[in-house]
């Protein structure tokens, strides 16, 4: 997981993590794009990355992920059969481990059958509260001549099993040799849309996103950059990523022209009535913008499978 900001939120979803009853075992790694937890305050085992330079959401998971295998290659154990990557304010209901297993694998052979695609990731309902009354995400479809993600917060659709085409990153089960594969996140995105962008990646490579209704966790939206509030740094951040997933080139440019009126938009609503963050909202969209359209003609910036085992990638 990626910790910035509050350490309370992160020891709430570690607790999570450690507590939960299913019979599997886990390795944990934490890394902090914040610098400013201390060893101390994680439980024994937990591998603790501090990155004072904050490289991002994307990449801080490259680098605990890289950490776990390193240490799985000198200990000469078994490949991971699932990553769970999480948001710091996450906390997995019981049995979610378990859960992944079965949603990644489930076949009783993790061979698949003539024709038949394998699964790169899958997630679940995500609540805003423990009570399970806030519903935040319950599958989501990508739009892309918009740009845009439909993400359904629909009860029913809690409790479907079935192949979506966009997964949340606030908790996520990947299947490790697919990850490795198809290149992990891409690091040219800082914040917000990684998940966007590697959900489009995974389909674009021949593979199943399955939302699995038993991997069931709550999400304490925006603890560490203000989403829920629409801050100055998610606004900012959320604009600059915007294209960035979207492929060919002609489509991501369609998107811009598009999206000026839709800036246009966000920057009056702000003003209606103006407040005290008005201003500063609108700088951080302008901000945002300029450096989505500088990065129009940007390749993906993507780990590769070297930095990852070898003998993981298919």
């Amino acid at each position: 997981m990626v910790h910035y900001g509050d350490s309370q939120p992160l020891q709430a979803c570690l607790h999570s993590i450690l507590e939960d009853p299913s019979p599997v075992h886990r390795e944990i790694a934490v890394a902090d794009n914040s610098a400013n937890l201390a060893v101390s305050d994680l439980p024994t085992g937990v591998r603790y990355l501090p990155l004072p330079e904050n490289p991002g959401f994307g990449a801080g998971l490259h680098r605990a992920l890289e950490s776990l295998e390193k240490a799985r290659r000198e200990e000469q154990h078994p490949p991971f059969q699932a990553y769970i990557l999480l948001n710091h304010d996450v906390c997995l209901a019981p049995g979610y481990l378990s859960a992944a297993i079965c949603a990644l694998y489930p076949e009783e052979s993790e061979a698949p059958s003539q024709g038949q695609q394998l699964i790169a990731a899958a997630a679940g309902p995500l609540y805003l509260d423990e009570s399970k009354t806030q519903l935040w995400y319950a599958g989501g479809s990508v739009r892309p001549l918009l740009g845009i993600v439909q993400q359904s917060r629909n009860p029913q659709d809690a409790l479907r099993p079935r192949d979506v085409s966009f997964l949340t990153g606030a908790a996520l089960a990947v299947n490790p040799r697919i990850f490795a594969t198809v290149g992990g996140f891409d690091e040219g995105i800082f914040l917000y849309n990684e998940d966007l962008d590697l959900s489009l990646r995974w389909i674009r490579g021949g593979y199943r996103l399955r939302f699995a209704p038993r991997l069931i966790a709550t999400h304490r939206l925006g603890s560490a950059t203000g989403s829920a509030q629409r801050s100055a740094l998610y606004l900012e951040e959320i604009t600059a990523s915007r294209f960035r997933p979207f492929r060919p080139f002609l489509l991501r440019l369609w998107l811009a022209c598009l999206h000026s009126a839709y800036l246009v938009l966000r920057i009056l609503r702000l003003w209606a009535p103006p407040n005290a963050f008005s201003m500063s909202k609108t700088r951080a969209l302008l901000r945002g913008y300029r450096r989505a359209l500088a990065k129009l003609h940007h390749p993906p910036r993507v780990i590769g499978s070297d930095s990852l085992p070898r003998d993981l990638a298919l």
